[in-house]
């Protein structure tokens, strides 16, 4: 029997089925819902030395320097998952990486200004850096402000957004389409009300704009807590979430019973640059992809997975 809450587990799972426990358990990573995370590539330089041949020349004792000595540098690039805030017997706004290759997480050292405590927001890598959109924070106010974190020298910096900025909300979601468009779709507003707006932000000058659109029919409608994958440039596939006919994200993690009130969802929708729609239908599908909200789902380059 499938509970109808699950509590957040400090374990991480990997699609073969196994269970990874973190080596070493960072105490400062607590169990936390409604966190976001990316991937992003850390820069690492490794310098060797080569033994100096003066310094086994007597004669040149006196004398003896490094000029003689061979420098090595070998530069690799370390994927790096990119955690930051979540809810967790409050809210949080630290920063944490996992590093899949050792099985290792750590708190990030950063600097500037972060985002204030929050969940519910997205995030996207571009150009190696996180960008953090939204969310609900501490004070209990929805957000609609941008930060990005710039990976090379691990500083926190708000991003200006001009133009028609997105409204608010939370239990949106984003990718980036075309070369530099970070495009959000849906989520929760003020008033409780269950968004289908998109918007994109270009990444490189802040200016956003508000796609209009043209085949309705094939809208996927208001909609919180989906889930929304990247498969290239072009186009991005939307799964499942809450309608929100009958329910309230912020209301449903107080109620412990939950009690079914959103109106969950199992359709899939295809978007394509130039503000086209369409649905897609699975084919043969077992087990079904049941209703769901607050799922993940990731573009192995061939496939979706989703959980």
């Amino acid at each position: 029997m499938i509970p109808d809450k699950l509590d957040a587990q400090q374990e991480i799972q990997i699609w073969d089925g196994e269970k990874i426990t973190l080596v070493p358990h960072p105490p400062s990573f607590s169990s936390r819902s409604y966190a976001c995370a990316t991937l992003v590539h850390e820069r690492r330089v490794h310098t060797y030395i080569s033994p100096s041949s003066s310094s086994n020349n007597n004669n040149n004792n006196n004398n003896n320097n490094d000029d003689d000595r061979i420098r090595f540098e070998r530069v690799e690039h370390v994927p790096l998952i990119l955690i930051f805030g979540g809810k967790s017997n409050g809210y949080r706004n630290d920063l944490h990486a996992f590093e899949p290759e050792k099985r290792m997480m750590y708190p990030m050292e950063t600097k500037g200004t972060p985002p204030t405590a929050r969940y519910g927001m997205s995030c996207v890598t571009f150009r190696n850096n996180m960008y953090v959109f939204g969310g609900y924070d501490k004070d209990g106010f929805l957000c609609n402000d941008c930060f990005v974190f710039e990976t090379a020298s691990s500083t926190w910096n708000s991003f200006a957004l001009r133009g028609a900025v997105p409204s608010a909300r939370l239990g949106h979601t984003a990718v980036v389409m075309g070369a530099n468009i970070m495009v959000i779709y849906g989520g929760k507003g003020e008033k409780n009300a269950t968004l289908q707006d998109m918007h994109g932000i270009n990444l490189e000058t802040g200016e956003c704009h508000k796609y209009k659109h043209h085949h309705s029919a094939a809208l996927p409608g208001p909609r919180q807590n989906h889930a929304c994958v990247a498969v290239n440039e072009d186009t991005m596939i939307l799964i499942g979430g809450s309608t929100g006919a009958a329910g309230d994200a912020v209301a449903n993690m107080k109620d412990n019973n939950n009690n079914n009130n959103n109106e969950r969802d199992d359709s899939v929708h295809a978007f394509s640059l130039g503000d086209n729609w369409h649905k897609v239908s699975l084919q043969s599908v077992s087990p079904p992809l049941l209703n769901r909200e607050s799922h993940a789902s990731v573009f192995t380059g061939s496939s979706i997975l989703v959980f």
